[in-house]
């Protein structure tokens, strides 16, 4: 911040004395410094504003790749349905809030070999 209001005169003292056979030299600090942090400002917003719009679709696109593992299941008690993300990867272990037992929303493994009528001889 220090270095930018440092820039921030300095380039505004060098301007100002290009200026001053036109305006005085204090005027002409003042306008430029003006300026620059007007258009500075705008910048800065400008891009505040394009970083905020991509997060907002970086957390979309996260939330619709976790909507694609969300499954709804019932707890074998049939009090409570569970609306929780499964991953292959990890454990899927959930604690019932009626019931208070650990149940386990395991994913099938088992490979399946897939063929095409067309395929089978005989």
């Amino acid at each position: 911040m220090i270095r930018s209001l440092v820039t921030t005169a300095f380039i505004s003292g060098l301007l100002a004395f290009g200026l001053s056979s036109w305006v005085e030299f204090w005027n002409g600090f003042a306008l430029v410094a003006g300026i620059q942090i007007i258009i500075f400002w705008f910048l800065n917003s400008y891009r505040v504003t394009n970083k905020e719009a991509l997060y907002a679709e970086f957390e979309e696109q996260v939330e619709a790749i976790l909507a694609l593992s969300r499954v709804q299941q019932k707890c074998p008690c049939n009090d409570y349905m569970f609306d929780v993300e499964i991953f292959a990867n990890q454990e899927n272990v959930f604690q019932c809030p009626k019931c208070k037992n650990n149940i386990e929303l395991g994913m099938l493994k088992t490979p399946v070999l897939k063929t095409d009528p067309d395929d089978v001889t005989g």
